[in-house]
């Protein structure tokens, strides 16, 4: 396990609280984004830029994780042990729901209807980013309600996220993965 000096300089070093910032500015980003795509059509040539972008920071973020911060059974048991387990999981939560948010608008762009269209790869990419997010996150959920002290039902918030997540399997299941080969199987 981890040891309190291990915990203890690795917290110091880069809190909980000041990882979660970024997470908050980026969570921001991709709700403007969203409205944005919506109310200003003028935006359709910079999207793909934009999500780029974002992505970017999201990927750095998480694989710039020390050890001890990585999503872990381990990690979880030492947070909430010392009392920071709430924390811990806001931090994996937020990171989980600004990816799902942020690729979520390309689980439509993906879909192929005709066996002559041209396959976006990158909407493929971004929609199966998108699933694997909302996947994580209501694995996380529930982890998070049957550990001792971590229940996720917290907050009403939580269970806006669920039902988000819960979305992009339905919408997959509904209308199909993208590619023309998963309809033949």
């Amino acid at each position: 396990g981890l040891t309190d000096v291990q915990i203890g300089t690795e917290s110091r070093a880069t809190s909980l609280w000041t990882l979660i910032l970024p997470l908050t500015q980026w969570h921001a980003q991709a709700v403007k984004l969203n409205y944005d795509i919506v109310h200003e059509p003028s935006l359709e040539f910079r999207i793909r830029n934009l999500v780029r972008d974002l992505a970017r920071k999201l990927d750095h973020w998480v694989q710039s994780l020390p050890p001890t911060l990585r999503n872990t059974s381990e990690n979880w048991s030492s947070y909430s042990d010392r009392g920071y387990g709430r924390p811990f999981a806001v931090m994996h939560i937020i990171y989980h729901h600004t990816g799902q948010l942020l690729f979520y608008q390309f689980l439509n762009k993906c879909i192929v209807l005709d066996d002559n269209v041209a396959v976006d790869e990158e909407a493929l990419g971004y929609a199966e980013l998108c699933k694997a997010h909302a996947t994580a996150l209501s694995k996380l959920f529930w982890e998070l309600n049957v550990a001792p002290d971590l229940d996720c039902l917290w907050s009403p918030v939580n269970s806006h996220l669920l039902v988000i997540a819960s979305t992009i399997p339905l919408h997959t299941m509904l209308l199909g993965s993208g590619r023309p080969e998963a309809a033949e199987a």
